[in-house]
């Protein structure tokens, strides 16, 4: 404490009980100072052997939590009172947050989790903090001095999971205590022309008790101490800050102290600039030397000016006669002889000070000493400071958010013991109902009961929570609306709740907790059980079902039979591949039942013979002949087949077969089987019987096309093309001949229909023509188009073969080429669609069944196949990005490679629009 005392003399471990007054001797404050700290040591100590560390009264605890409307970073503390360490915190009313008398300059929380702590400390305070310690019935004498509890509500951000006694790294560094040491000594002091000092050789030099304060001014990043600061009058040398003027760097105070000459500001002094915001924050002012003083006007001319000192904050200027940084281990002179060492640099705070009374020379004697412990004699004492004391505890933890604020309360609370408010189980555990609707009322409520009710003060509710299913909680006789509900205690000490199970969950369960007075929950709380009468409680006897054997319920047997497991191939099968190779698709196997995929379940890959090929659940191998795989997730089982090195063999069988079907009973084989191809390694090889289509154009007539098969314009999907571009014949480019026998022509105009492997359709709108309306009056439609009728076109159809000479090589090729009056039909719509102020477009469709087309063949290939086909046109064909070139677009073919996905047969199919007018984009 920072006040006008001749000595503290309490220590706690001399174990004095009572300070005792003899007559006609001389008082001082020392004595009646420890009197006081005597008694509030033993209040203090009791307080916490029987609270605890922390804890507050069940009725009237402060620091409660609760939500602000519309203020999410911010939240309301209840009223009441708290122990910490046996200090009472106590709070008048409730307090926001932002709004704590005792800590000021809080800023709304951000979002995310943080815990809630108490930071109680003691804090000096004379008539500058407070005016109405002035004695006015004696012209305003200052006479004595108050210690207030300050207790402050700090929050610090934190990860994880919230554990009110979880171990949070920055609440253990936020709250270390402080474990510098210090040792105090004299020595002799040459200075015998000083008349205000005492000979040389004595201890104490100085000519004037005093009580000397050592304190640590600031530390850096880590907590370890670097300025320290001393004053030879405890520090109580204080006056009011009244002004600044920063250019004259001077300050107008209340007056310079008691007297100019020992009680006084004077020049050469430090002093040390502070208010109400930087003491409450546990931080320290501006310690500046003072340049000179003016006793007429009452200021003070500093060496530099002060930060901004807010001069609503009761700011104040502390005398101090010096400073210096600390050194570990080492001898720092005050004056007169005494000089102080700190032992070691380790955990400290500012504010942290030691106290040493210094007395001049005894009657008969010229040793002056100072007062300070010597356990081993000729040696002083390392002691820790005396203070400031920080006790801390935890309340809990707030989860800010964008919406309204959670909590989780860590405050330890006791009953009254007139009104313990414990709740009490009456009725209504343990009940079924069946699962008729969605929320099923069980028949009879639930009870609990609150013992001495009639002693506790203000209402009693009790609070009803669903914790396990989604069923709801109601007030006896009111329709269930929401999973929790209050309800008050009756005039018998009880509260009841009807309790609606759903329909899903067995096992059900409500939460009861009894709330106090400002609606937070008193522990212990009770748990309620329900249940629904559902099929697996139910017994069952299997008898000598062997599938059913060890399902003993009703709803196990009717389970197990509708998880019956079945197995089959769902892709893989009947690819093409080349000897050593891997084949392009895996070969996947689905185990699936009523109730879904059957995860787990253990399959068997493997082939009769070696000569088959391997299997490996990676593309990259290693393969095996044999290889057991698990189904995922969605049922599946995948591997990777590959062909054997050689084989005289054309067809190739891969067996999977389940091993285990992880508890489900089979139904049906327990085996699929793959089939493969081999092929040649060329895919334009006579062997391998596949012709591919390699580009498609229009040709402008009358034009020779010549070896690059893009010659012309290219046929573009989804292209925009007008009547005399499509006028003009389409080149279907091959790379290999067709036998023309399976593309017949139609260029014989007698022929109605066109050709049936190879056709060109046209989507014409419908109701559209005059004969659409007539079938259509029955169904009374307007002349709005409901869909499209697709049209084949007449065209004629040829097949060439490839050409060779000098400067000519063609290659095989299929041309369509649309009759003109088919061509003069689809003009005559688009100027229909244009007059019914439709977009004058026409979807044409190009379409070649590979499946029906056939590679022609030799004499040696027909009598090796008996009479057979080489092969059919492998058609398939695949979209391709319309940001790509003209020449990859083209023809709905792979990235400008032939069509085909390496399997025999497959359709080939394009699409692209007829427009007139201006619709080309």
């Amino acid at each position: 404490m920072k006040a006008d005392l001749t000595r503290d003399t309490f220590d706690p471990k001399k174990h004095f009980s009572q300070v005792l007054v003899q007559q006609g001797r001389v008082q001082l404050d020392a004595e009646l100072n420890e009197q006081n700290a005597l008694g509030l040591r033993r209040d203090e100590t009791s307080a916490t052997d029987i609270v605890g560390d922390c804890g507050g009264p069940a009725d009237s605890a402060a620091f409660g939590m609760s939500a602000i409307v519309g203020q999410p970073g911010n939240f309301i503390l209840s009223a009441g009172r708290y122990y910490v360490e046996g200090i009472q915190c106590e709070v008048e009313q409730p307090v926001e947050y932002l709004k704590q008398p005792d800590l000021l300059g809080l800023t709304a929380l951000s979002a995310g989790n943080y815990l809630i702590y108490l930071d109680v400390w003691k804090r000096h305070l004379t008539f500058l903090d407070d005016p109405s310690l002035l004695e006015t019935a004696l012209g305003g004498v200052d006479t004595t001095t108050r210690v207030k509890t300050i207790w402050q509500v700090r929050t610090l951000p934190v990860t994880g999971a919230l554990d009110c006694i979880g171990n949070y790294t920055n609440f253990t560094d936020k709250t270390k205590v402080s474990t510098i040491l210090m040792q105090a000594e004299t020595k002799a002091v040459a200075n015998a022309n000083d008349p205000c000092q005492v000979a040389e050789g004595s201890g104490y030099k100085s000519l004037e008790n005093q009580l000397y304060r050592v304190e640590i001014h600031s530390v850096n990043s880590l907590g370890k101490a670097e300025l320290w600061k001393w004053s030879r009058e405890n520090a109580s040398i204080e006056v009011s800050l009244k002004a600044i003027d920063p250019a004259l760097k001077r300050l107008t105070v209340s007056s310079l102290g008691r007297d100019k000459d020992k009680l006084g500001i004077r020049k050469g002094d430090f002093v040390e600039v502070i208010n109400d915001t930087i003491e409450l924050s546990g931080g320290n002012g501006d310690l500046i030397e003072v340049e000179d003083v003016d006793q007429g006007d009452f200021t003070i001319t500093l060496k530099e000016i002060p930060a901004v000192i807010d001069l609503t904050k009761h700011p104040r200027v502390r005398r101090w006669e010096g400073m210096a940084q600390v050194r570990v281990n080492t001898w720092l002179p005050l004056e007169a002889g005494v000089e102080v060492k700190f032992s070691a640099i380790d955990v400290a705070r500012p504010g942290d000070f030691w106290q040493i009374p210094a007395r001049t020379s005894a009657p008969g004697s010229q040793a002056g000493t100072i007062e300070w412990p010597r356990t081993v004699p000729g040696t002083a004492d390392a002691l820790l400071p005396r203070g400031v004391l920080h006790h801390t505890c935890r309340l809990g933890f707030i989860t800010v958010s964008t919406v309204a604020p959670t909590f989780i309360d860590c405050r330890c609370l006791w009953p009254s013991l007139s009104g313990v408010p414990r709740l009490f189980y009456l009725s209504g555990d343990g009940q079924e109902v069946m699962p008729r609707i969605a929320l099923n009322k069980l028949p009879q409520p639930l009870i609990v009961g609150i013992a001495n009710s009639q002693c506790a003060k203000g209402a009693r509710n009790v609070r009803f929570t669903v914790i396990t299913g989604t069923g709801q909680v109601s007030a006896v006789g009111i329709a269930p609306a929401a999973a929790t509900v209050t309800i008050s205690i009756n005039s018998a000490g009880e509260a009841r709740c009807d309790f609606h199970l759903d329909r899903v969950n067995f096992s059900q369960q409500v939460y009861v907790e009894l709330l106090d007075a400002h609606g937070q929950a008193i522990r212990p709380a009770l748990t309620y059980n329900a249940s629904l009468s559902v099929a697996h409680e139910v017994a069952y006897n299997p008898g000598n079902c062997r599938g059913l054997a060890g399902k003993n319920t009703v709803q196990d047997a009717i389970s197990t039979l509708a998880s019956t497991a079945r197995v089959c191939a769902i892709g893989g099968d009947g690819q093409d591949g080349l000897l050593n190779d891997v084949l392009t698709l895996p070969l996947r196997v689905a185990v699936l039942s009523t109730c879904g995929p059957v995860e787990k379940a253990t399959l068997i890959f493997k082939t009769d013979k070696l000569a088959q090929g391997s299997f490996s659940d990676k593309e990259t191998g290693p393969f095996s002949p044999q290889i057991d795989v698990l189904t995922n997730a969605a049922g599946i089982a995948t591997v990777f087949w590959k062909l054997p090195k050689s084989s005289h063999l054309k067809t190739f069988e891969a067996i999977a077969e389940v091993k285990d079907f992880v508890g489900h009973l089979p139904e049906g084989p327990h085996e699929v089987f793959f089939t493969a191809n081999l092929r040649s390694n060329n895919r334009a090889d006579e062997d391998s019987g596949a012709i591919h289509i390699i580009a498609v154009n229009f040709l402008e007539k009358g034009k020779l096309p010549i070896s690059n098969p893009s010659i012309g314009s290219p046929l573009i999907t989804n292209g925009f093309f007008r009547i005399n571009e499509i006028a003009n014949p389409i080149l279907i480019s091959l790379d290999g001949p067709l036998e023309a026998t399976s593309i017949s022509s139609t260029s014989n105009h007698d022929k109605i229909l066109p050709n049936p492997v190879c056709f060109l359709t046209a989507e014409i709108p419908w109701p559209f023509l005059r004969s659409d309306f007539i079938d259509t009056e029955d169904l009374h439609l307007d002349n709005s188009i409901i869909g499209f009728r697709p049209m084949l076109l007449r065209a004629d159809t040829k097949f060439e073969a490839e050409v060779r000479d000098d400067i000519i090589s063609l290659p095989h090729r299929i041309s369509i080429e649309i009759f003109s009056d088919t061509l003069k039909f689809l003009r005559a719509i688009l100027g229909a669609m244009k007059n019914r102020k439709l977009a004058e477009k026409i979807l044409i469709r190009l379409i070649i069944k590979g499946n029906f087309i056939w590679r022609e063949t030799s004499a040696d290939q027909l009598e090796a196949k008996d009479g057979g086909p080489a092969g059919w046109l492998d058609g398939d064909s695949w979209r391709v990005n319309q940001s790509q070139s003209p020449s990859a677009m083209q023809s709905h073919i792979d990235q400008g490679s032939v069509s085909g996905d390496r399997r025999r047969g497959g359709d080939f199919e394009m699409f692209f629009w007829l427009v007139g007018g201006d619709m080309i984009p």
